[in-house]
């Protein structure tokens, strides 16, 4: 399995995003360097690294996510075209962090010859054909990470608590999470640092990995409900994450029964393929619906 690095902006909202994509098993959020002399910033003791000019130093505490992935470059390429839909749509502007200006800076860290590659061609093509109103050019810089230690040297993991923070952190889950909190799984390191569970229902809660399909993206293992199921979560987590009709001894019946319901999808269906064929769009939109009442009601009168 390899393993790619991005500062892709707020490290929350990059983490879910990444997570949703095929061929991604694990994310974990934490810091890098964007500095060039990043090297000359650190020294290795025999336990802990610790920053040679102070405890905190511009542009060596920005906002990062580790990615690991299976499927080579081609997922590489998907991940670095994933890292540029997030910065859309002025791809130029660094949104600055609490105090520090440098916390949401923009950055591909590539491990090897063939990540750098990649990386500068999109790099390049981006700056060439993304040109703000002013002649701004994208933000995102390359930080190369080539060294055989370089890899896990400028990147620092965050502590638990901030690890997928849209399953563990927001306010407004706090039922969900109590479902969550045991030694198997919110108590777990491993499985919050590790786990594609984990990493897959932050994506899910987020609301990543439908917008990442509406992006023109993948969904991964072929589609979400799928993926859910693959984690064989009982039913009290299923309940918790509103998706009880994925638990296989649950049988969730058509609100107008089997036979009547399969009738009106059919009937919807025809529908929709002639105003398609029609050269209309697919869908009536809400214009439409009210001029056909308009016109009915028309004729109704005429009689």
């Amino acid at each position: 399995m390899d393993f790619a690095t991005f500062s892709s902006g707020e490290a929350a909202k990059a983490e879910a995003r990444y997570g949703c994509l095929r061929d991604v098993f694990a994310t974990n959020v934490g810091h890098s360097s964007v500095n060039a002399d990043w090297r000359q910033r650190f020294k290795v003791g025999e336990k802990e690294r610790v920053l040679m000019q102070g405890h905190r130093v511009s542009g060596d505490d920005v906002e990062t996510v580790r990615v690991y992935y299976e499927g080579g470059i081609r997922t590489y390429k998907t991940l670095l075209d994933m890292h540029f839909q997030m910065l859309e749509p002025e791809p130029w502007v660094v949104r600055r962090g609490q105090g520090d200006s440098k916390m949401y800076a923009h950055a591909l860290h590539p491990h090897t010859e063939e990540q750098l590659k990649a990386a500068t061609e999109i790099v390049k093509e981006k700056r060439e054909k993304r040109v703000g109103p002013r002649g701004e050019r994208v933000a995102t810089k390359i930080v190369q990470n080539l060294r055989k230690d370089d890899g896990a040297f400028n990147f620092r993991p965050a502590e638990r608590e901030k690890q997928k923070s849209q399953l563990l952190g927001r306010v407004e889950l706090r039922t969900t999470q109590a479902k969550w909190n045991t030694d198997e799984h919110f108590k777990n390191d491993q499985w919050v640092y590790n786990s594609t569970e984990a990493m897959f229902v932050n994506g899910y809660l987020a609301g990543a990995c439908s917008q990442n399909d509406h992006d023109g993206f993948e969904k991964p293992h072929d589609d979400v409900e799928n993926t859910l199921r693959s984690f064989e979560m009982n039913l009290e987590r299923l309940e918790s994450l509103g998706l009880v009709h994925l638990h296989p001894d649950v049988v969730m019946v058509p609100p107008l029964g089997g036979k009547k319901q399969l009738e009106k999808d059919r009937e919807d269906m025809l529908k929709r393929q002639d105003r398609i064929k029609r050269g209309l769009s697919e869908f009536e939109d809400e214009f439409e619906t009210n001029a056909g009442k308009e016109e009915t009601r028309g004729k109704k009168e005429e009689l």
